[in-house]
């Protein structure tokens, strides 16, 4: 839709057949010391990122990260009087009750994946940043926000910033 082109088709991070070829420059480049130092600051990134969502009536943690990867939904004004059943229906979301499974009162939750999918929208339109989106049907959530953190010169700015955006374009959802 939008008739724009999708250069991820064109990028080694887009697919997972060049993982092993990235992989191997990267080391080539930065050695073990320097790939573990930048794995252990996407690490830190992700951290620091979930420690922000957790903290933020604006968004639920779906999972505290193992990785690089932070999952979240994005509660917009409309939608935050629901937070409590939001996290109650996130399985094993950080401070919620839900133990594993599936997600709970799905109900609550499919207003999150649509709003999810509209902000994204929205980022591609304004074309400032993009972070990535997706459901997890095996645990009946649907569309969420996946922050992924590879990129070393990301900074905490950075991460206020994401927040900020996700909030400036769905603040009248």
């Amino acid at each position: 839709a939008g008739g724009g082109v999708d250069l991820g088709q064109k990028s080694l991070q887009c697919g997972r057949k060049p993982d092993c070829l990235k992989l191997f420059l990267c080391w080539k480049r930065f050695g073990a010391k320097g790939f573990g130092a930048r794995v252990d600051r996407a690490i830190a990134h992700a951290q620091s990122l979930a420690t922000k969502v957790t903290g933020d009536e604006r968004f639920v943690l779906l999972r505290d990260p193992a990785t690089c990867n932070v999952c979240f939904y994005y509660l917009p004004p409309s939608l935050r009087a629901y937070r409590d059943e939001v996290m109650g229906a996130v399985p094993d979301a950080p401070g919620s009750d839900s133990q594993g499974g599936p997600a709970g009162n799905t109900g609550v939750l499919e207003p999150l994946g649509r709003v999810t999918q509209e902000v994204y929208r929205r980022m591609q339109l304004d074309g400032r940043m993009l972070v990535n989106f997706s459901p997890l049907p095996d645990l009946n959530l649907p569309h969420f926000f996946r922050a992924v953190f590879i990129q070393p010169r990301v900074t905490e700015e950075d991460l206020d910033f994401l927040l900020a955006e996700i909030d400036r374009l769905g603040a009248d959802l």
